[in-house]
């Protein structure tokens, strides 16, 4: 029983490190980064319950940050705006 209750415990860790590399990477605005996550997930053969609700996850980080990085390029670059870099 302690055996079971170890694996178990260490398959709750291993996908909380997944989610946590998620969210760094999504935070981090890291494309790259999500892009290796699908690969690994993916190559993971297991079929644990929780893989695909971390690809879904990932699916939707990778969506947002596409949505953000949009809008970055869309927006016009303004050469004299001094109001980013001053202290209010």
């Amino acid at each position: 029983m302690a055996s079971l209750s170890a694996s178990v415990q260490a398959a709750d860790t291993h996908w909380l490190d997944v989610e946590s590399q998620i969210q760094y990477a999504y935070y981090t605005e890291d494309a790259h980064a999500l892009r290796n996550m699908v690969d690994a997930l993916n190559s993971n053969g297991a079929a644990d319950a929780l893989k695909s609700y971390y690809a879904g996850l990932l699916a939707y980080r990778q969506t947002q940050l596409a949505e953000v990085q949009s809008d970055q390029a869309k927006a016009p670059v303004r050469k004299n705006d001094r109001s980013k870099n001053e202290a209010r």
